[in-house]
């Protein structure tokens, strides 16, 4: 029993013993991903948004569309997709310097 015991009191001071190591981690990127954009990826220039045919520039946050034989750089979608879902769409990573 006492053997019981004082394995017991050894294991729970080895147990006690362990350093304890807090991590905090600030990561502060101009060049963030936006929240809906897929996951797993360190960089990434555009996305491509096939269902609404309109890109995404990461670096500089605009969406990317044409509107006749215009490309326009915009905030937001077009408001004939101001009810897409970006989060459940599909996306196209594309880094490329140009990619359209």
């Amino acid at each position: 029993m006492k053997k019981i015991l004082l394995i017991a009191a050894l294991m729970m001071v080895s147990f006690f013993s362990i350093p304890v190591k807090a991590q905090l981690n600030v990561n502060v990127n101009i060049n963030a991903q936006p929240l809906w954009g897929p996951i797993g990826y360190d960089h990434v220039d555009y996305y491509y948004l096939p269902d609404v045919e309109s890109y995404y520039n990461v670096p500089q946050k605009r969406f990317i569309y044409l509107s006749g034989n215009q490309w326009v750089f915009a905030n937001s979608l077009p408001s004939k997709y101001r009810n897409y879902d970006l989060y459940n769409g599909y996306k196209v990573v594309i880094n490329s310097p140009n990619p359209i």
